[in-house]
């Protein structure tokens, strides 16, 4: 599906920065950008979730970031917020961005299902 978009000229040079670090196209960049943000299939994953035991579903709720990771992330965003990172740290920070979103996604799923089950757990 083709759209189009309107940008801020700093998102657009952030985009076209990368894009050239990597030698490829902004829209190309947009787009795996777009991907990663929002290309969950979070009807599946509730669907999947509903055939889950209440102690997984309970398990799923209450899952953090591994410390470690977690330490990682922070650092690598207060470190982009005063030098532009190497191409590694980039990297890296979009790694651990896309987990720390898919397992809040799946926190979400997971409180929703418990909800719907009545079951009993500590809200964080």
């Amino acid at each position: 599906m083709q759209v189009t978009i309107q940008i801020s000229d700093e998102t657009y040079n952030n985009f076209s920065r990368i894009a050239k670090s990597k030698s490829k196209r902004v829209d190309e960049i947009i787009s795996a950008k777009l991907e990663s943000e929002f290309g969950f299939d979070v009807e599946k994953m509730e669907s999947e979730m509903a055939y889950y035991s209440d102690k997984l579903v309970l398990q799923i709720y209450a899952e953090r970031m591994p410390k470690r990771q977690d330490n990682r992330l922070s650092k690598l965003l207060q470190m982009q917020q005063t030098k532009e990172l190497t191409e590694t740290e980039r990297v890296e920070l979009e790694n651990l961005m896309i987990i720390y979103r898919v397992m809040s996604l799946r926190k979400v799923v997971a409180f929703s299902e418990a909800k719907k089950r009545d079951l009993a757990f500590e809200e964080k």
